[in-house]
């Protein structure tokens, strides 16, 4: 992260969770990873990423997010399709996209493989050719487009086609530097959504650039050991239950579940966010208060937005025990979680919250980590709190808001 002006924000949240499976494998237990030796319950930050940005009160507070999608030939189908164009002509223009995407190992093996297999190959291949032709196309990675990108994108495709004709898509040939000259000379800059801003992208074709997310997760462990149960239930046949003799039973199975109070630490280079925003000593107010309002809009939405994973067997939605939030322009960023090493005493919330405000202490003690501002929710009277000069005690989370601004406007100011 970038050693700027601007500070980098840090949340730490505990989340005790009742029994869920809000993130699991692929043999659907619910996701683990040992942690001092000890193994614990976990959500992946790719998880919680995509639950926040896709929670109404992200959308409400940021607008429309990105799409990250291999379908940008659907999306962009609709769009030249408004603009005239037959099928034909589309897939011809689509087809001409996918060659800009940057070639990977495997495929580069494939293609050696088969030019070395010699001439008995090529019917086959032809063969195959004429019957994906029907097939609706899609880019090989995923990547992350916005509406506007996509917009765009179809308007080069569409001044393009005028300026070369279908000739200028069979050539395929540095078609993704000429498209992207199309994009340059005759679309205006679009402005990245909030969520491309923090999640970052790497792309994998010639056509948009990389952006550097603002935001790191960590993903989300449990403070104690992790306790895996098995829910065996049965579905009743409501038909077959009024019929003398019948076995009601309809369905029956078993699902795997867990519960934990989850440490939950994530950090925004405000910074980078400015930079990826566009933001600059000149720009708009609205884009300046974007900025300085982001570390306020996104506890609110990282205190309140659950995983949907198998919600609607556990409805397990919580608020946060406790949440400390940081202020640090010197950029150095500290996980928490070896606040709980010795698991065998966190089987309460208060003891992980103890456990927590005992680490905020001994970081500013030991390694003279003092944040330029700091503030810590205080969710329950019986609850311990850290005792540094440097972080204000609050007990409402409208007044940790109230802070972040003021304090996140002073910065950009």
């Amino acid at each position: 992260m970038s050693e700027t002006k601007l500070p980098i924000i840090e949340y730490n949240l505990l989340m005790n969770v009742p029994a869920n499976c809000l993130n699991r494998d692929d043999t659907g237990m619910p996701k683990t990873f040992v942690f001092d030796g000890v193994l614990r319950n976990a959500i992946s930050s790719q998880c919680m990423k995509y639950a926040w940005r896709h929670s109404y009160a992200f959308t409400e507070k940021f607008g429309p997010i990105a799409k990250r999608t291999r379908q940008l030939p659907t999306e962009l189908y609709f769009l030249l399709q408004g603009k005239g164009y037959t099928d034909e002509q589309i897939r011809t223009m689509c087809e001409a996209l996918l060659t800009t995407e940057k070639s990977d190992k495997n495929n580069a093996k494939d293609s050696e493989k088969s030019e070395e297999d010699g001439d008995a190959k090529k019917p086959a291949k032809k063969a195959k050719a004429k019957d994906e032709d029907a097939k609706p196309l899609a880019m090989n990675k995923m990547s992350f487009y916005s509406d506007g990108e996509i917009e765009a994108l179809a308007e080069a495709l569409d001044i393009m086609w005028q300026k070369e004709g279908e000739a200028g898509f069979k050539n395929t040939k540095g078609f993704g530097s000429r498209l992207a000259g199309y994009l340059k000379k005759y679309t205006a800059p679009v402005r990245m959504t909030v969520d491309q801003a923090l999640c970052g992208r790497m792309v994998t074709d010639d056509l948009l650039d990389d952006i550097d997310g603002a935001m790191q997760v960590s993903r989300a462990m449990s403070t104690g050991e992790a306790k895996i149960d098995a829910d065996y239930f049965t579905a009743v046949d409501d038909v077959l239950l009024h019929q003398k003799g019948a076995a009601v039973v309809g369905h029956l199975n078993s699902t795997d579940y867990g519960s934990a109070c989850f440490y939950v630490h994530v950090i925004i280079d405000l910074d980078q966010f400015a930079r990826n925003m566009g933001m600059t000593a000149d720009s708009p107010k609205d884009l300046k208060d974007l900025v300085s309002h982001l570390a306020a809009n996104m506890l609110e939405i990282i205190s309140f937005t659950m995983p949907s994973g198998k919600q609607n067997s556990f409805e397990a939605h919580v608020f946060p025990e406790a949440v400390y939030v940081a202020v640090k322009s010197s950029k150095r960023s500290e996980n928490l979680c070896n606040a709980f090493r010795n698991s065998s005493h966190l089987d309460t919330a208060e003891a992980s919250v103890q456990a927590m405000a005992s680490e905020v202490e001994r970081s500013v003690r030991v390694f003279d980590v003092v944040p330029d501002h700091a503030v810590w929710l205080q969710t329950r009277d019986e609850y311990a709190v850290p005792h540094a000069d440097c972080i204000d005690v609050c007990q409402s989370i409208n007044e940790m808001k109230s802070k972040l601004n003021e304090w996140c406007a002073e910065a950009v100011d």
